[in-house]
């Protein structure tokens, strides 16, 4: 086995009070004097107004303190001012994992500040963090929900890569005595271009809870009294080295016109990113306006209203441009007139369908129809699922494989544009 890593370790940067991050005596406003990072009892919780994800926190087991032989000490260069290489307050619930040869995707709820999200004056976002080469190397922390205050915290949360290429199998091969799949011998056959897998897509979803305080104390674990909110999805894309995710404008509800985009650590509205900037360059960021803008850019709805809606369960082709979902839902049951078979207990189902790609004339995407991209087809010709990128632009005929036929239909097409293109410059004259 490898050495274990640590994905979700984040670095505060900045605290509100200077005295938070504690002191060896525990005289400071939280941690306890005796190496344990526990809080002290009837202390402020502590507010993180900043923190950071690097590549190094991947190793990072210290946090505050360390043991040792002569006991617990403060782990610091100077023996009294913390080292903050991790942090100490984070908690993170919700994992989950999926994997497609050696693409990993890892996902958690993750929490800055345990102790203020029981409180309900910190909440969880889902982060997602990606390997494209079996777990050695891994981008950032993403936050997908990107929850925009306190009032809700995220729930069930999901994330799904697209299965293998649903192979047919149709080839009947006397040494075994049986069908093999059409892939065994060179090539895949499939039924429709949704069965062949699209290997960097996947689907995220989240769930939202209201973000209810947790009693105090909590020596006897209470069970949490859960209100499920609404939910919502997104297909994303691995690219370049980052995610990219798909976004519909939606309206602000906490819209006021005229608002400025961020706030000031006192809540006065201002343009400017920035709060301060330090010496060596940093910008410690004011906290973001939930009045601006007017419309936000946040994933589409799956379920939303004033049902109790959660569990989400997703599954997809192995494309990705088909997406199949079902959750929980509860409304209380009313004596009023209406649609009774809303209220109560039940399971719902939603599919979402994307395009699908087409051939194009432009087979090469240089930005021109020419006698190049002809080519392009006559270099490929005996192309299958294998050269997927090529084979959508190039597959006329739609068999998914590159034949002498799809060349004959895109130079009928391309023969029509041409002589099109004459008769206009034609009438321009």
């Amino acid at each position: 086995m490898g050495d274990p890593l640590n994905l979700s370790s984040s670095t505060p940067y900045l605290f509100q009070n200077p005295d938070d991050a504690g002191n060896e005596d525990g005289t400071g406003d939280n941690a306890a004097g005796d190496g344990t990072g526990d809080l002290l009892p009837n202390r402020n919780t502590p507010k993180i107004e900043h923190f950071y994800w690097t590549d190094a926190n991947l190793h990072d087991p210290t946090g505050y303190w360390y043991k040792s032989e002569t006991g617990d000490n403060l782990f610091g260069d100077d023996n009294y001012t913390p080292d903050i290489s991790g942090n100490p307050f984070e908690n993170v619930f919700s994992t989950r994992l999926a994997i497609h040869g050696d693409l990993v995707l890892a996902g958690y709820a993750y929490c800055v500040n345990w102790s203020a999200g029981k409180k309900a004056k910190d909440h969880y976002d889902f982060y997602i963090r990606v390997s494209e080469n079996a777990g050695e190397d891994w981008t950032l922390p993403v936050n997908v929900s990107q929850l925009k205050n306190h009032e809700a915290s995220v729930a069930d949360c999901r994330v799904i890569l697209t299965p293998p290429t649903l192979d047919e199998w149709g080839i009947y091969s006397p040494p075994y005595g049986r069908r093999i799949p059409f892939s065994m011998t060179g090539a895949p056959a499939v039924a429709s271009t949704g069965d062949f897998n699209v290997r960097n897509t996947f689907f995220v979803g989240v769930g939202t809870k209201e973000n209810i305080p947790q009693p105090s104390p909590n020596e006897t674990e209470l069970e949490e009294s859960e209100v499920f909110l609404d939910t919502f999805y997104s297909q994303a894309k691995i690219a370049n080295g980052g995610i990219e995710f798909e976004t519909y404008a939606k309206e602000n509800p906490k819209y006021e016109e005229g608002a400025l985009p961020f706030l000031e650590i006192d809540g006065t509205p201002t343009d400017e990113a920035c709060a301060e900037v330090l010496s060596d360059g940093t910008c410690v960021p004011n906290e973001t306006n939930p009045a601006y803008p007017e419309l936000v850019d946040e994933f589409n709805w799956l379920a939303k209203g004033d049902a109790n809606q959660g569990d989400i369960q997703m599954t997809c082709n192995p494309f990705g441009s088909r997406l199949y979902t079902i959750w929980e839902q509860e409304l209380p049951i009313t004596d009023e007139d209406g649609q009774k078979h809303f209220q109560g207990s039940d399971v719902w189902f939603r599919k979402v369908f994307y395009e699908e790609p087409e051939a194009d004339l432009d087979v090469n995407q240089d930005g021109e129809v020419d006698s190049l991209d002809g080519r392009e087809i006559l270099s490929h010709i005996g192309s299958t699922a294998y050269d997927a990128d090529f084979l959508w632009r190039g597959d006329f005929l739609a068999d998914h494989r590159i034949t002498g036929k799809d060349y004959s239909l895109w130079k009928t097409e391309f023969n029509k544009l041409k002589l099109s293109q004459k008769r206009n410059r034609w009438a321009s004259k």
